[in-house]
């Protein structure tokens, strides 16, 4: 939902790709776009009782994903394509 709103500007024709890899050791979940991409240093970190009181939609998903994953990794090669990278480890 992130890519179509932000990367493609809602445009729904647009082409959004997703891998899931899991093996003994990790989930591996690839998102791959050619959209706009972006600089996560400079997304704002908005205070989360500021977010809830206001009831707004959006502003914690980059503050999910690193909360939640292991390792997040995102490339931009501007005019061809970004790739957001999460890591689980799983815990034997």
């Amino acid at each position: 939902a992130n890519v179509m709103e932000h990367a493609y500007g809602l445009d729904q024709t647009q082409e959004v790709i997703v891998r899931v890899t899991l093996d003994t050791d990790a989930l591996k979940i690839q998102v791959i776009d050619t959209g706009k991409g972006f600089d996560p240093s400079h997304i704002e970190q908005k205070d989360v009782k500021k977010l809830i009181a206001e009831r707004r939609s959006g502003g914690l998903g980059m503050r999910m994903m690193k909360l939640v994953m292991d390792e997040v990794q995102y490339q931009m090669k501007p005019g061809e394509r970004n790739e957001l990278t999460m890591i689980k480890k799983l815990k034997k």
